[in-house]
């Protein structure tokens, strides 16, 4: 009778090291896709953070920009603001003086004499007639006692910088630094991150761009952000 199946025999030693070959590269393979893969997903990752801390720098420069009381200096990448406005400000009588008439001062001082605060008692804003301002240190003294809550809004009289300087965008003033953003590259694109209508001080409305790009090497690629903020008219 024929046999149709061969005697079973081991592999030889050449099969063996095919077969261990076969399986490295097909490891090999999985391992650096999963690496690669693993590095866009972080790439990724680090770009959408850097997005939203640009995002939230243009918030708080927009912001600035609509309550400053002035621009005083403008170029490509640096912006100078002069009044930063505090609102709702409780003032505490102050003792040294008249408890029941004077009030301040306040925690940010000077204010700026060319614009008039807004003083309220219990929630009631009242007009100037009632009290006098003592601008260089924040007080409010009224006419007659006084017993309601004292609040106030305000300019405060302080200078601050946004400067973009080595792909950080960084607010400074008179006693703080801060940096709002990194990885901003406006500078190595050519593209301005403060660009005014017109030349100062008729300035109305000032655009603002941040590029943001976590790694120009690798992708996403870069992100950019744009504002157009018109300045409040004195």
């Amino acid at each position: 009778m024929p046999t149709f199946f061969k005697k079973d025999r081991g592999y030889t030693l050449v099969e063996l090291l095919v077969a261990v070959g076969i399986l490295w590269i097909v490891l090999g393979g999985i391992y650096t896709l999963f690496i690669g893969g693993e590095d866009i997903w972080d790439i990724g990752d680090r770009q959408i953070e850097a997005q939203r801390s640009a995002r939230v720098a243009m918030l708080r420069i927009a912001q600035e920009l609509r309550e400053c009381y002035e621009v005083t200096a403008l170029s490509e990448y640096s912006l100078t603001l002069r009044g930063i406005q505090v609102s709702g400000e409780v003032l505490a009588p102050d003792t040294s003086t008249n408890p029941l008439r004077t009030f301040g001062p306040s925690a940010h001082s000077p204010w700026i004499q060319e614009a008039a605060p807004t003083i309220y008692r219990a929630g009631t804003p009242r007009p100037s007639s009632d009290y006098s301002v003592d601008y260089a240190d924040g007080k409010v003294t009224f006419n007659d006692d006084v017993t309601d809550e004292v609040t106030a809004d305000y300019t405060h009289d302080e200078t601050l910088t946004i400067s973009l300087s080595n792909g950080s965008l960084i607010r400074t003033t008179s006693t703080t630094s801060t940096v709002l953003a990194e990885y901003i590259t406006n500078e190595s694109a050519s593209t301005s991150v403060f660009v005014g209508d017109k030349a100062l001080p008729d300035t109305r409305l000032i655009t603002t761009i941040l590029i943001v790009d976590r790694d120009p090497t690798k992708r996403p690629a870069a992100y950019t952000l744009e504002n157009k903020c018109r300045l409040r008219k004195k």
